[in-house]
């Protein structure tokens, strides 16, 4: 009997991560869509953890990526910056990095400042952290 009640026990605890996970990706696309248009480009840092076709309404980027495919995470803060400066030219508006991948804002210390020194955080929560790439920071140097 006590396995059973075990492997049900289980089963209750996985549907309710499940629906938690779920709950909090619905609420994630609310986020953006208060934020990124419509059919906007954007960077998608999530450790390819979220379904994508809650996203259908952009057209998302994984980081890094190859060929349109997710790669893994950057060797080192460099690449980082490297990568998003190469995707930034192709018009992408902005970067949003997920809840599963906010450790990427501690690891890698010099792209989170780059980041913070050149573009306008418009959202910052819970869920996501997003950073218009098409406004940059008024004391920053550069220009698109």
């Amino acid at each position: 009997r006590i396995p059973v009640i075990g492997q049900k026990l289980k089963r209750a605890h996985e549907k309710k991560l499940k629906s938690k996970w779920l709950n909090h990706t619905n609420q994630t696309v609310k986020d953006l869509n208060s934020i990124v248009p419509f059919k906007e480009t954007f960077i998608l840092v999530d450790e390819v953890s979220l379904d994508l076709d809650a996203f259908a309404s952009w057209r998302t980027i994984p980081f890094l990526e190859r060929d349109g495919e997710y790669c893994g995470p950057p060797p080192d803060d460099k690449t980082a910056i490297y990568e998003l400066e190469r995707l930034r030219r192709l018009d992408t508006g902005f970067i949003v990095f997920a809840w599963p991948a906010f450790w990427w804002l501690n690891h890698y210390s010099e792209f989170q400042r780059y980041l913070c020194s050149q573009f306008v955080c418009v959202l910052k929560n819970e869920r996501l952290i997003v950073f218009d790439l098409q406004r940059k920071m008024k004391n920053s140097r550069g220009g698109r």
